[in-house]
């Protein structure tokens, strides 16, 4: 775990001076594989082979319709915002964002506030709304859905280790011993491996800044301020835990994805308005990040 307040922020600053002051940025280009491919799978087989770690089985329905109610709901809302948007580029990666959020910088926070039940509930989250990014979010660039891309971002490796932990915890095994210290190692690598990534992105992207303008400012504003504000009290009022609640308001809360910028360039939108999404919403995530993790050691909120 990190230390608390804001030292987190130091591998970020870290990252950022070195490829500033020219550092190879190759060297953090293999960085997403890495994580996605072998520490996030060990982080979820770590997640779901842990004491308390499966979700019961009454909320694995309820996070399902959370996923698709407020996902179809912030797409619908973005609709009907934008319905006399003259900016046909920037309209597919704001819908793109209403739809998909980082879910892939989230899986360390989410495991050092909320534990392996919270990333549990990520994953399970993050699988249901894959469907709509490839066939709902694709169409807002493409105009087809992608159903290749559908099934290959379903199969993936963190979907592989999803099912091998579920058969372990259902059998009511354990990792042997000689395979879960190394697994836990390398789960452990995953929020400073992050944290640098994200260090060199920005520092790849500080030119994305310079485009910040009104509907950028509304764009993150409705995505990271109102919308987490409607989860929460939606859900509150209608007497779900507390502890999904919060969770739930975090994840609506995560910064734009990197895949609307590759989709803007594919496609030919916006790119340095989908550029500016990603940069400003990211750092804006970072500082609120920074801001949990100084009340939770101060104790003003609890850990989870």
């Amino acid at each position: 775990m990190l230390g608390g307040g804001f030292s987190f922020l130091l591998l970020i600053v870290f990252s950022y001076i070195l490829v500033k002051k020219g550092f190879d940025k190759q060297v953090f280009e293999g960085f997403p594989k890495f994580l996605f491919s072998i520490c996030y799978p060990a982080l979820v087989l770590v997640s779901f082979t842990g004491e308390n770690s499966l979700l019961s089985p009454e909320n694995i329905p309820l996070i399902i319709l959370l996923a698709l109610i407020s996902t179809l709901s912030f797409f619908a809302l973005g609709c009907i915002a934008l319905r006399r948007y003259q900016k046909e580029a920037r309209r597919p990666p704001i819908l793109f964002y209403m739809i998909a959020n980082n879910t892939f910088l989230a899986f360390p926070f989410i495991y050092y506030f909320f534990g392996a039940f919270g990333l549990s509930f990520i994953i399970l989250f993050g699988m249901i709304q894959d469907f709509l990014i490839w066939s709902l979010g694709y169409m807002q660039y493409s105009k087809s859905g992608d159903l290749k891309q559908t099934i290959k971002s379903t199969l993936n490796p963190c979907f592989i280790a999803v099912i091998i932990g579920m058969f372990f915890t259902v059998n009511g095994w354990g990792l042997p011993d000689f395979l879960a210290t190394p697994i836990q190692m390398l789960a452990d690598v995953s929020l400073p491996v992050v944290l640098l990534l994200v260090g060199s992105l920005i520092a790849q992207n500080t030119d994305a800044l310079k485009f910040i303008d009104r509907d950028a400012v509304l764009t993150i504003l409705a995505r990271m301020l109102l919308f987490p504000l409607l989860t929460f009290g939606i859900l509150h009022l209608i007497g779900i835990d507390l502890t999904i609640v919060l969770l739930a308001s975090f994840i609506v809360s995560l910064p734009a994805p990197m895949l609307g910028i590759v989709l803007a360039r594919q496609f030919d939108k916006d790119i340095a308005f989908a550029s500016t999404l990603f940069m400003l919403s990211t750092l804006l995530f970072l500082l609120n990040t920074a801001v949990l993790f100084l009340l939770q050691t101060q104790g003003i909120i609890p850990g989870f």
